[in-house]
Parts: C-alpha cells; structure tokens; sequence
C-alpha cells in the first residue's frame, strides 16, 4: 500500500487462518485494534472452542463470532449447477411459519408449489444426492470424482486427528482418539456409551470422554441428546453421529464401487439429515449453537428440533415413507401436540397424510 495503516482512510481487514496456534494472539490483535482506529481483523480456525476462549478473555465486547461449517446440500446444487432456486427460501420461511404460527395450509401449498415447480430437474437433483451422500459437504472434495475425494477425506481425517486434536490438547496417544472416532461411524444411528467405547477402545472412560469432547470441538462428531420436552437432564444415552456423511464413508471403508444394501444407504440418508436439521435449527431458533435430538417417549422418533413455540418430528426413511410404519411419529404429534411431523423419504414421495408430510430427501434438504 506505501502507507502506514493509520495514514488510510479505508477501513484494512487483516485475515489469519489457525489463529490459535499462534501465542498471545489476542493480546496482539487487542493492541492493533485500540491502537489503530482502522484495523479489523477477520481470524479463524479449526478450534473454535480454543478461539472463543482467548476471545472472551481478552476481546469482550470487541468480536462478532460466526461458525463456518462445510456445503449443506443447497450449496452443493449451487456449486454443481444451474438449478438455484428462490422457492427454498420461501418454503424455510413458510415451514417456520407453520411450526410457529399453526398456518400449515400455506406451507402445505408452497411445498406443493415448489415440488411442482422443480419436478423436471428431480432427476440431477437425486444425481446430486446420491453425489453428496458418497463425498459429503467439504469444499476440497467439490470437483473431485468420489474415489479422489474419499482418498482426500481419509487423507485429512488422518491429519486432523493425529496432527492437529493431538497437538492442540497434548493427546499422547492419537491412534486412540482415531479409535474413537471409527466407532462413532460404526455406531452411527445407535446409542453411543462412554463405558462401552472405554471397553471396546481399552481406554480409561475419563480418557475416552476428553476424546469425545475433543472431536465435538472439531465439529467431527456429534451427540445426539434424548428430547424430555422438558427442562430437566436426559437419562437416555446419546446417539451417535458423525457430522459429515463424506466422513462417515471414508471411516467405513465405503468406496463408489462398493455393493451398498439399502439399509447402509438409510445410515447415510439419516447421517445427512441430522447434520441438515442442526442448519434449519439454526434458522428456526436464531441461535448460534443448535439442538437436534431422538425421542423414545412414543417409540423410536429418528430426530426432533424444537424451541420455547415449536416442535417438529422428523422420521428418515431410504424407502418410499408412505408404506413405512410411522406410529411412533403419529404418537408424537398428538402427545406433544406438534402441528405436524415429516417422514423425509428418498422415493420421491410427496404426500399429505393427516398430520404427517411426506416429503422427498432432495426437496427436504435443499431447503434446510
């Protein structure tokens, strides 16, 4: 520039990527910042619990905070083709509208609309499903052909886990942390157990739930809590999860080649949907940091979201969901006295059912 910062007019944006690895980061930028008027400093990294640490320490009431997370799949249909479409964002809008005001008739109409306005692009729009449920949402694997990007996953899993979590947090055994790791991918669906990991890993539980904690806090890994609908602890044990369905693959060995029974392909669907439903979440409830659970109270709900004026069950089907036996869903509604529940479903599937939508995988999750 040939000038010295407080010589410009302009506002100057300084970006640094793993800013946590540096010492007293956020002493310095505090110095720049009440030194020169025109600083701001854009800093991000892979530990955002480490960032908002040092953050709120030093810098409060100087940053605004934001969680960058990999492609959902309506970024995954902008990025790979023409198909973007104003209707998802009104149908979020409609959908919050229903769940909080009761008015499920317009939503209804603009999920008929939309359907019917995108029903001749169905066919690339399950090609980009089925595209993003082998390589997932993260922006290295975007234009790569899924056995380039599966290599390229397991390739940065490796890093992540036994360069950067061990490195951070002083893990002196990062094969063990990988090991815990593979088994929230093998257990992917079903309730997770610290006792049991710390037995099948031969880990100390204590060691094994600061190794839980550790991919939670690099977004690898998520817990899904028991829904009580109500304020007080589950007693339930969580479900597993991993976050990306890409991952998922990568840690199962799971190649494009590879002879898939449906019942594999529904862990996928189900992986994808629960990471979607913490984005909708998101827009649902304004909050930061978001909420999906299970419920057993009527059976087995695969998920609910819900906030102080709404609740919504979601149940995953790979199959056509209309054929399925949804009573756990039906109970729900009534008992939770929700204004509906969707029944997501890969057959392309579009139906009103009393209170519950029937709704197909690629229209559901573009909209989240």
């Amino acid at each position: 520039m040939g000038k010295s910062f407080d010589k410009l007019d302009e506002t100057v944006y300084i970006f640094v990527d793993e800013i946590q690895k540096l010492d007293d980061w956020d002493e310095t930028i505090k110095f720049y910042v009440d030194t020169v008027s025109n600083l701001s400093f854009v800093v991000t990294g892979s530990v955002s619990a480490l960032i908002q640490r040092d953050a709120s320490e030093t810098l409060v009431g100087r940053t605004e905070q934001r969680t960058v997370v990999p492609f959902k799949f309506a970024d995954y249909i902008d990025y790979h083709s023409d198909l973007n479409s104003p209707q998802a964002t009104g149908l979020r809008a409609s959908l919050k509208d229903a769940l909080t005001t009761g008015d499920r008739d317009s939503f209804e109409s603009e999920l008929k609309r939309s359907f019917a306005f995108r029903s001749g692009d169905e066919p690339e729009l399950r090609s980009l499903l089925n595209d993003y449920l082998t390589k997932g949402g993260y922006p290295g694997v975007l234009d790569k052909d899924p056995p380039a990007a599966l290599y390229k996953l397991d390739q940065d899993l490796q890093r992540v886990v036994t360069g950067d979590i061990s490195s951070t947090y002083s893990v002196q055994k990062p094969n063990a942390v990988f090991g815990v790791l593979r088994y929230f991918a093998d257990s992917t669906g079903s309730k997770v157990s610290l006792d049991r990991i710390s037995k099948e890993t031969e880990t100390a539980r204590s060691t094994v739930e600061r190794y839980v904690s550790h991919l939670e806090e690099f977004f690898l890994v998520y817990r899904c809590p028991h829904y009580t609908g109500s304020a007080r602890p589950a007693r339930k044990q969580p479900m597993a999860y991993v976050n990306d369905v890409g991952h998922l693959n990568t840690l199962l060995g799971v190649t494009p080649d590879t002879p898939t029974a449906a019942e594999d392909r529904g862990v996928q669907l189900e992986t994808m949907v629960c990471d979607h439903l913490r984005r909708l979440q998101h827009y649902l409830s304004g909050r930061q940091k978001t909420t999906v659970k299970y419920c057993e109270k009527t059976g087995e709900t695969d998920f609910v979201v819900s906030g102080h004026d709404y609740v919504l069950p979601v149940e995953v089907k790979w199959g056509d969901s209309t054929d399925a036996n949804l009573r756990s869903v039906r109970q729900f509604v009534q008992r939770e006295d929700a204004e509906f529940g969707l029944a997501v479903n890969n057959a392309g599937a579009l139906v009103v059912d009393d209170r519950i939508v029937h709704i197909p995988a690629w229209l559901f999750l573009s909209i989240c």
